[in-house]
């Protein structure tokens, strides 16, 4: 639990991969300069690369790499910054960990480092010979004006030049350099709304499936076959008199829960728990995370233990909040409407109408955690389609009460998915937004028409609902009569 966490915090900045990328540079340099020295050593010398030059000019060369290279991740860097500005101011700063993600802005800056890092190794290994006349050093030792000149000629067996490395440095630069045109068109596409929007929500479709991956007409839930659903129904008698409540030391945001070491834990110790929380939740140092009986087998090492398994930090994570992406998609709508924006907000309604319509075609995972023997150890903490209908579309509602395109979007929407439920629970989530919204606009919006079309879009979702007398069915479908 704790390595996907740390996973998730290293892919998630501008840190793991330039590291990579600069580590790999290291190993490519010395690979490189080997393989120079090898056919130097041959006797097989490369002769110049150039028309005329030597152990300086190859220096000037890689010098003049390093540092472009060095000044070009500078300027990269403020980009990346100034970027992360705008969508913070433009999109929220909860959303700056989706920029800092983006694979393709860490790849840029791992190339330039590295490209930096390989020239500063191969300039290291250039050597200047000593004997620029020939192997005696002494040009009195040669006699003859041409016997001078055939020696300068000769290459110098103690200047070393590698010269396939130097040209690797100068094709990595021309790499860097295509890279820098893909990195300023990246950045204008990255801070584009619908692009931002399309990034957020292929992360929520991620969570989904991985939060919910069997289909609703699967005959097993998540690890807990169907018909264990009767077994041990209830907890013991006395569990709510008697349970130990399990409290946490630190005030944060629940960010993991390992449910498989758990139940390990409560089989080893012949323990039931029950989960008051779920990933997403904030909890406060000393609070309770959850209820364990029987509270004698509770002893420092088993409570230690206990809460090994949650892992708190200070911001809400996707990897195990389904909620979170869904927020920040509410939060994009929210803060476009806040600027006089309803086609950014339609585009994040679309977005989560089509999350939620993959959504309602997954089964919900089972509450209960069992041992191999059969028997209850976990209560989680239920994740129902209701309340992420809620955190969907609740304040989406709210802050455009009196947009009609966003009110019509809303229910044409909410409308869509009800064509796809099959059960009166999730019907009944999606009628009451259907019935807040209908409600709403008739205090909000005063054009008729407008408000005709709205009533037009409410009806397509009484339809798909099968539902004729609309007050009569809003009565019998009222929350308190199912669990949202």
């Amino acid at each position: 639990m704790r390595l996907r966490y740390h996973w998730d915090w290293l892919r998630s900045g501008y840190l793991f991969v330039p590291s990579i990328m600069v580590l790999m540079a290291i190993a490519l340099a010395l690979v490189a300069i080997e393989l120079d020295t090898f056919l130097h050593s041959d006797g097989r010398i490369i002769e110049h690369w150039y028309a005329q030059g030597g152990p300086e000019e190859a220096r000037t060369i890689l010098g003049m790499i390093a540092g472009s290279m060095i000044t070009i991740v500078g300027i990269v860097y403020s980009i990346a910054m100034v970027n992360l500005t705008l969508a913070s101011d433009q999109f929220g700063p909860r959303l700056i960990r989706t920029f800092m993600t983006d694979m393709g802005t860490q790849l840029v800056l791992g190339a330039f480092l590295a490209t930096f890092v390989y020239s500063v190794m191969v300039l290291l290994a250039i050597e200047s010979g000593a004997n620029a006349l020939g192997p005696g050093g002494d040009s009195s030792a040669r006699t003859g004006d041409a016997e001078v000149e055939v020696w300068a000629a000769l290459p110098d067996p103690t200047t070393f030049v590698p010269v396939v490395s130097i040209w690797l440095g100068v094709a990595l630069s021309m790499v860097c350099l295509g890279m820098l045109i893909y990195f300023i068109h990246h950045v204008a596409q990255a801070i584009q709304a619908p692009n931002v929007i399309d990034s957020v929500a292929r992360e929520l479709e991620r969570s989904i499936r991985r939060h919910f991956p069997e289909a609703r007409d699967s005959v097993e839930s998540i690890g807990h076959p169907a018909n264990r659903e009767a077994l041990d129904d209830d907890l013991p008698p006395d569990f709510d008199d008697q349970a130990r409540p399990l409290p946490v030391a630190v005030s944060g945001y629940l960010q993991f829960i390992d449910h498989e070491v758990l139940v390990q834990i409560c089989t080893e110790a012949q323990l039931v728990m029950r989960l008051d929380q779920r990933p997403g939740d904030f909890v406060v140092a000393g609070g309770s995370v959850g209820l364990v009986w029987p509270p004698d087998r509770v002893d420092e090492e088993v409570e230690r233990r206990l809460r090994s398994v949650f892992l708190i930090g200070v911001q809400r994570t996707p990897p195990e909040d389904v909620e979170f992406s869904i927020s920040q998609l509410v939060e994009i709508a929210v803060r476009a409407l806040g600027n006089n924006d309803p086609f950014t907000a339609i585009n994040c309604v679309d977005r989560l109408g089509a999350a939620m319509c993959l959504l309602v075609g997954r089964k919900i995972p089972s509450r209960k955690r069992f041992d191999s023997d059969g028997q209850i150890r976990v209560i989680a903490r239920a994740t129902r389609f209701g309340g992420i209908i809620n955190t969907a579309f609740d304040q989406i509602r709210q802050y455009g009460a009196d947009d009609t395109a966003l009110t019509i979007r809303l229910l044409e929407v909410i409308a869509l998915i009800a064509s796809r439920v099959d059960n009166l629970t999730d019907g009944a989530a999606l009628l009451r937004q259907a019935v807040m919204i209908e409600r709403g606009s008739r205090q909000t919006i005063v054009e008729e028409y407008d408000r005709r079309d709205i009533s037009e879009r409410f009806q397509d979702i009484l339809n798909q609902l099968d539902l004729q007398d609309v007050a009569g069915e809003v009565d019998r479908w009222k929350p308190r009569r199912v669990n949202v």
